[in-house]
């Protein structure tokens, strides 16, 4: 879901073998539609998109400092919606400390995805692709502290 001035638009879903992978519409592009509402102090989901500005008041930064998160690789954007605004996927969050903070192996993962040639659409599909060699999604695996299985499968992605 993408949220913007208070509203989550929802994300599509198309059917593999895993209902949190990557959204798709027929052009193969990530996807954004439907609206509702959640909490925006809370953490956000696999299946949530927020608008940059949103990003910020969850993280308690400045706009500036998102911006920055996402040049450092710690982050990955994508221009979504009618006015192709950017927008964060919620599953690079996690709670720690009871703060919401990046996922952290997430950059090391992004910067090794971009050393195979990716572009940040297509780090953020293979992110959110099942893979069987994983038996989840890569972002499911650097949820659940299998970052070096993750890793390791990137290394087969420049070949």
């Amino acid at each position: 879901m993408c949220r913007c001035a208070g509203v989550v638009y929802s994300v599509a879903v198309s059917e593999t073998k895993q209902s949190d992978s990557a959204p798709t519409s027929a052009q193969g592009s990530l996807d954004v539609s439907d609206v509702s509402t959640v909490s925006a102090t809370a953490l956000p989901q696999m299946h949530e998109w927020l608008w940059l500005p949103d990003v910020a008041e969850l993280l308690g930064v400045r706009g500036r400092d998102v911006r920055a998160m996402i040049n450092d690789h710690r982050l990955v954007a994508l221009r979504r919606g009618e006015n192709n605004a950017l927008a964060i996927n919620g599953g690079q969050f996690v709670e720690k400390d009871g703060e919401v903070v990046p996922l952290p192996p997430l950059r090391g993962t992004l910067i090794q995805l971009a050393d195979a040639g990716y572009t940040p659409e297509e780090s953020l599909r293979w992110l959110m692709e099942y893979h069987d060699d994983l038996g989840m999604t890569p972002l499911e695996g650097l949820r659940g502290e299998k970052t070096h299985a993750v890793r390791r499968a990137i290394q087969f992605l420049a070949f």
